[in-house]
């Protein structure tokens, strides 16, 4: 769901956009995604906390030195220490990024005191509740609270739902809440190739499971994510080897330091094709990203 946090990270108050609207009608409408409009802006409203955090984290998607946009952050949190989004932006980097999961979980609290009603911040801290702390109960509460803010949020859900099925086993309540999301958002990429995933592993109802999949990669043929579970997909289920070697390397061209793509391709190389040599080169290739 890399689009969905994406989506989630770029919020932009209306505050901000008519500071800098104000300062200049003609920027683009995409302004607060260019780099180069982001850092002149900075140097003129270095004060503001989120403008900051904002360009601490395109920064950061632009694969920049961590240090600089740790920096940035932390500039954002100086200036502003109870502004609930450069907060979450800085868990959320400690988190994904630096892996430093004490302060991440620091900092995931003081944006949730911050605001207590952001519910992307509360789905995010649940998340990291149960995949990192373990503890699905505190997790559950979480995203109770999310959900509760936002009902009808097509993420949260999906969140929610795949936890259900993952954590708690129950699916018949992951399927419920998968529907909603769908209902929510019938056109939503990740959500489409979560539920396909969820059908693909979780229901074994492969006919659907595969409808979903090709829906998703209509919509967004470059998402790396169901690229490689509809390889995974076609290799183990279909025994399609041709077209799943075909979807391995799409998603490798995509994005070749994926190491779920890698390690997958490596395999399917090695025991399928039966081409050790090639299977070698990404066994090596991961030695080295990881």
């Amino acid at each position: 769901m890399k689009q969905e946090i994406l989506h989630d990270m770029l919020k932009i108050s209306l505050e901000l956009q008519d500071k800098i609207l104000q300062y200049d009608q003609d920027l683009p409408t995409d302004w607060y995604q260019q780099i180069d409009l982001l850092s002149q802006l900075v140097q003129v409203f270095g004060d503001d906390a989120e403008l900051l955090s904002l360009y601490a984290f395109m920064l950061e998607q632009q694969h920049q030195d961590m240090q600089i946009v740790e920096q940035y952050y932390l500039k954002a949190i100086e200036t502003n220490p109870a502004h609930a989004l450069s907060l979450s932006r800085y868990a959320r980097f400690l988190d994904f990024v630096k892996k430093e999961y004490d302060q991440a979980e620091y900092y995931y609290q003081q944006a949730v005191d911050a605001d207590p009603h952001d519910a992307e911040t509360l789905n995010r801290y649940a998340v990291f509740l149960y995949y990192i702390r373990e503890n699905p109960d505190q997790a559950e509460q979480y995203y109770q609270r999310a959900l509760k803010v936002a009902p009808t949020h097509a993420g949260i859900l999906t969140s929610y739902a795949s936890f259900l099925a993952l954590i708690r086993g129950d699916h018949q309540q992951a399927s419920q809440y998968y529907q909603r999301a769908l209902a929510s958002n019938p056109h939503h990429a990740g959500i489409l190739g979560s539920y396909a995933y969820y059908l693909h592993h979780f229901q074994e109802n492969y006919d659907e499971a595969e409808a979903y999949y090709r829906q998703a990669l209509d919509i967004a043929p470059e998402d790396v994510d169901n690229l490689g579970n509809y390889a995974l997909f076609l290799e183990s289920v279909r025994k399609d080897y041709d077209l799943a070697d075909e979807y391995y390397q799409r998603g490798l061209r995509l994005d070749p330091n994926n190491t779920f793509l890698m390690s997958n391709y490596a395999v399917f190389l090695d025991y399928i094709k039966k081409d050790a040599d090639r299977a070698d080169i990404f066994y090596k290739r991961l030695r080295t990203v990881n």
